[in-house]
């Protein structure tokens, strides 16, 4: 297909987490970038999945979208919970994971939309492969500008455990390195992993954005800690605090 014109500041943005999907901490980045895009006098287009295949949802959390953003909802089916006869299914349908029936429907939305709206940049977004891959597609058909948001390394020692799929997670990995624009991280030893995979790819495609907060969502908030108690020692007892998913297969 030949190189669509494109139109100043837009964006498609391609994002399985999105609200209204309340299971995932990662749904803050992809949704503050959006926001912070369009404040800025960015037209953006998100691609992100129906509803109804997430598990948690709060119908709240929609009105954190700016209104200024157009969110398109492709249909998806998860391999394990709805294509599989009895639990089990082929392993085929569960690359590069088990929302590969998102990939077509997605892609053939995101079509239309790029010959509507001429977006300047596709960015998609991992932890779900399967963005990334709608991600690829997109750009090879319409030769738009592909940013690819890693956030995290997908394919890495022993993960995932899955040989296939995780040959078809590299694969994803090694496109992106020879046709994104950007290869984007949120830490810089992420970065520097990568980098050290792919030697060939010239520094200025390479970025960090690292995660953030929203400093407005707490400025009404009081802290009720109390004094804490010195140990012998002199130092302060201290907590931490994970706020993303605990889930026994990875993260125990």
């Amino acid at each position: 297909m030949a190189k669509m014109r494109q139109s100043g500041n837009s964006a498609l943005l391609v994002a399985y987490h999105f609200p209204p999907v309340a299971f995932s901490s990662g749904v803050h980045r992809v949704l503050a970038l959006a926001n912070t895009m369009a404040s800025r006098n960015w037209q953006i287009s998100v691609l992100t999945a129906q509803p109804d295949i997430y598990d948690r949802v709060d119908a709240s959390s929609v009105n954190e979208i700016d209104a200024r953003i157009r969110v398109l909802r492709a249909k998806a089916f998860d391999t394990r919970k709805h294509l599989s006869f009895k639990g089990k299914y082929l392993q085929w349908m569960a690359l590069p994971d088990t929302l590969q029936s998102w990939v077509l429907f997605a892609v053939l939305k995101g079509l239309v939309e790029i010959r509507r709206k001429r977006p300047a940049l596709i960015i998609s977004t991992y932890p779900i492969a399967s963005a990334h891959l709608i991600g690829l597609m997109l750009h090879r058909l319409t030769k738009t500008p592909w940013v690819a948001d890693f956030r995290d390394p997908m394919a890495q020692e022993g993960y995932p455990a899955n040989r296939s799929q995780w040959r078809s997670f590299k694969w994803i990995e090694e496109q992106a390195a020879r046709h994104a624009t950007r290869l984007v991280f949120a830490t810089p030893g992420a970065m520097a992993e990568y980098r050290q995979r792919y030697p060939e790819v010239p520094s200025e495609r390479w970025m960090v954005m690292t995660n953030g907060f929203e400093e407005r969502r707490y400025q009404n908030i009081k802290s009720t800690a109390k004094a804490q108690t010195i140990s012998k020692q002199g130092v302060a007892p201290f907590k931490l605090l994970h706020s993303g998913l605990i889930y026994p297969h990875e993260r125990n």
